[in-house]
């Protein structure tokens, strides 16, 4: 089981008529793309991932490799 850790926080002034909370991830893991059947998505759930492996990337090479 993989845990995410996430920080609340409010959503920006203008937004949204309504307030929201917006969540941003605190830790990264990686999905395996060639453990998803991509068929099944919907474009919004493949944008999403795309931009989530895409962040983890970023994040974990601002880290030295062991």
């Amino acid at each position: 089981m993989v845990k995410d850790l996430s920080a609340v926080h409010d959503s920006p002034p203008g937004a949204a008529v309504t307030a929201w909370y917006g969540f941003e991830p605190l830790t990264y893991i990686p999905f395996e793309p060639r453990l998803i059947d991509w068929n099944r998505l919907e474009p919004l759930q493949r944008q999403w991932l795309e931009r989530y492996n895409a962040a983890v990337v970023e994040k974990a090479s601002a880290y030295p490799r062991l």
